[in-house]
């Protein structure tokens, strides 16, 4: 799981970075392990089927619940700082992240001058929200951002890009999820759908 771990982070990483610029999201969510579980046993099946030799093209779902009770149990486990709360809402052709998030405690521990700037100017708890489209063909993915928002106001989308790149020097990301990257397992396609998203290798 360490290749899709990695991916992950990247989208993931930037989400939780960005989000204390969106809004729109509130409360905990709690998830049930049993369908985490659920998650973990699919990404289970994708990688033993990558690391198969006699492996054939197959298809996986993912629904919005289980996706979301998988993050909840992983927040409980890792607890990143500064983070509260995290959901996706999977759309049409659209993936939405909803947080809440403590941007001051986000940049507290890092090092960058842009750190301290954006503590300054959005430091505090916000609730966050990123809407972006998940990109795939052919093994290769990209996560194209549509729009942020903070408390519910959104961002002018001609500043989005800058906004972004101050993101990542402010969290020193290492990966940059606008940027194209190879997908984990083989895979091939997804389709995201109201409450779905639908895996092919």
């Amino acid at each position: 799981m360490k290749r899709f771990a990695r991916t992950l982070r990247g989208t993931a990483g930037f989400v939780l970075s960005a989000v204390f610029v969106a809004g729109g999201c509130g409360g905990a969510f709690g998830g049930s392990d049993e369908a985490a579980a659920r998650v973990e046993q699919l990404l289970q099946r994708l990688e033993a089927q990558s690391e198969s030799s006699a492996s054939r093209p197959e298809t996986y779902v993912l629904s919005e619940e289980d996706l979301n009770a998988f993050l909840a149990v992983r927040l409980r486990k890792y607890n990143p700082k500064g983070v509260e709360s995290v959901r996706v809402v999977l759309q049409q052709d659209r993936l939405l992240v909803r947080a809440d998030v403590d941007l001051s405690k986000v940049v507290s521990s890092r090092k960058a001058p842009e750190a301290g700037l954006l503590a300054a100017l959005l430091g505090g708890r916000h609730q966050v929200e990123v809407d972006g489209v998940l990109e795939v063909e052919d093994g290769r993915g990209q996560y194209r951002l549509v729009g942020l928002s903070l408390d519910g106001v959104p961002f002018p989308p001609m500043l989005l890009d800058s906004l972004v790149d101050r993101l990542i020097e402010a969290t020193q990301l290492s990966d940059d999820p606008r940027k194209p990257f190879a997908m984990p397992y083989g895979i091939k396609d997804v389709t995201i759908s109201p409450g779905r998203a639908t895996i092919r290798t």
